[in-house]
Formats: C-alpha cells, structure tokens, sequence
C-alpha cells in the first residue's frame, strides 16, 4: 500500500471534500476491513471499540478513510507481531474523535513535533524504495484539517503510539434522529477483526 500514489492530493492545492452524513463507526470499519490482510500477514491484532452513541457527522467518507487507513497501516508497520493496534471511535461534545492507538515501537520525543512535516521520517533507515516519501503523515493532517479537525499524537518509545483525530459536527449538517438511527444501525461494543 503506497498512500502517496493513491490519493490525489497536492502539497500546495487546497483539498477538495465532498462530504455527505455518514457514521464515523461505518467508516472506521471500512478502514479495519481495508487494512485486516496487512495485520493478518505481520500477524498484528486488530480491535474494534466502536461507541454506539455517535451521530452521524458530515465528512467525506473517502477521504477519511484513507487518513485513516495510513495511519493504521504506519501501525502495522511498527508493531511486532503479537501486538495489537485498537481503533476506537467516541462522541465528543463537539463531534466525535477516532483513535488508532498500537503496541509498537512508539516515536521518540524528538521527533514528535516533525511528524507532520512534509517528507519527514522519523526512521532515519527508510528511504523512498523502503518507506514512502515522508508525504503520508502531512497528508492526513491536511485531509483532517480540511474536515475542520484536528489530529494529535501521544507515542512512548518501546510501548507504542497513539493517533487521535478531533472531528467537529459540521455547520452545513445537524443529524436528526431518524438519520443517526438509520446510520448507526447495530453496533457491538467491541470487536476483534
């Protein structure tokens, strides 16, 4: 999976979104779905902790979906087989966040505030034949922030990481309860994929 060649995003050209109501549960699941086979191969568990109580927000699905899908990805990548990567998403008295927080190697404090940097590694070792261009991390942060949200990051070395991305109900939709039902639909409390 190269996120470079597969999203079309340019570094200086302002993301376009479309949006649509959708259940930040159902994307997530699409993202666990999307990236099982890699975690099956490393031998990686995925978990699911949805929250059941989220209304729907206004996002495009697509887009979130690769943001999300990189950085679970750059989890399988770093955890060692028999780790576990947990994506969980909850409502927030602004909108919801969504988690992907793994076992894994974690990132060293020095190169936390870097992350998000156009081309930047935090694996010194990796190059464009073994790692991407250092374009994925900045990607993902513009898709979120075109979203009105935010992304954080908390990784202790040798422990593992955690991403947490903020995203606000949007002005241009308010979910009725007949929407949020019908886009929720049944929910475990948690899976394993």
């Amino acid at each position: 999976f190269n996120f470079e060649n597969v999203t079309p995003i340019h570094p200086d050209k302002q993301l376009k979104l479309e949006p649509v109501a959708a259940c930040l549960n159902e994307v997530t699941r699409q993202t666990l779905t999307g990236c099982s086979a890699a975690a099956t191969e490393k031998g990686v568990i995925l978990v699911f902790e949805p929250d059941p109580s989220l209304d729907a927000l206004c996002v495009d699905s697509v887009q979130l979906d690769l943001a999300l899908q990189h950085i679970t990805r750059n989890a399988i990548t770093h955890t060692p087989p028999g780790g576990t990567i947990t994506l969980r998403t909850q409502k927030d008295r602004d909108g919801a966040i969504v988690e992907v927080s793994d076992t894994g190697s974690g990132i060293a404090a020095d190169d936390l505030p870097y992350i998000f940097d156009r081309f930047y590694r935090a694996d010194k070792s990796r190059n464009t034949q073994t790692g991407g261009m250092g374009l994925g991390l900045t990607i993902v942060k513009r898709i979120v922030e075109a979203h009105h949200g935010r992304i954080e990051v908390e990784s202790t070395p040798g422990l593992g990481t955690t991403f947490r991305i903020h995203l606000p109900v949007g002005p241009e939709f308010t979910p009725s309860s007949s929407a949020h039902s019908s886009l929720l639909g049944a929910v475990n409390s948690r899976e394993r994929v």
